[in-house]
């Protein structure tokens, strides 16, 4: 999109995340990373917020997927982006999704009391789930991401036992659930 004359910041926000989420099915993940954090960076400055964070999401889940080296400096940016959530006023759901993010980053730095649950300085699974109403949208998409996570985290750290509990919940949902990016049902859906 940057060789295109006159793309607009919103464009290239809105375009360039859609084309990116489709683009990993083409190439390796890892060359996703710069482009949805321009993607945020374009749309902070174009003031498409709610685009701008879809794209910080989409950026914090792709770190991880692409085996990109873990450290403390993710920390950090996990914790400056969940601000800029709330300083842009941003759905709860979505700050919620980047502390889980800065969590499983402390945790698999052994950082926290146990590495294999979330519960340490960024959340707590019991806090985070008690922001929205069991049986809505929200708690539903919170629960599942905070599975799918569960699931890469048992990966990193090789245990088998945290990825089948995960994986036993994320059964139960409906394959279109689990099918979809999850950027674009945030603000798409109640609760």
């Amino acid at each position: 999109l940057d060789q295109i004359p006159g793309v607009s910041p919103s464009t290239y926000c809105n375009v360039g995340l859609i084309s990116n989420s489709i683009a990993m099915q083409l190439r390796p993940i890892r060359m996703s990373l710069a482009t949805y954090y321009e993607c945020y960076r374009q749309g902070i400055r174009a003031g498409d917020t709610e685009w701008a964070f879809l794209a910080a999401v989409a950026y914090g889940t792709t770190i991880y997927a692409c085996g990109h080296h873990i450290n403390s400096l993710m920390e950090a940016k996990y914790a400056l982006l969940e601000e800029e959530c709330k300083r842009f006023h941003q759905p709860q759901s979505v700050s919620v999704v980047l502390s889980i993010l800065r969590q499983m980053t402390i945790n698999i730095l052994g950082k926290s009391d146990n590495p294999l649950v979330f519960d340490g300085k960024a959340m707590t699974e019991a806090t985070v789930l008690s922001y929205f109403q069991e049986g809505t949208a929200s708690f539903t998409q919170t629960k599942r991401d905070l599975s799918i996570l569960k699931v890469m985290l048992g990966c990193v750290l090789d245990d088998a036992d945290t990825m089948k509990v995960a994986l036993d919940f994320l059964k139960t949902l409906p394959d279109f659930d689990l099918a979809q990016h999850r950027g674009f049902m945030v603000s798409k859906t109640p609760g």
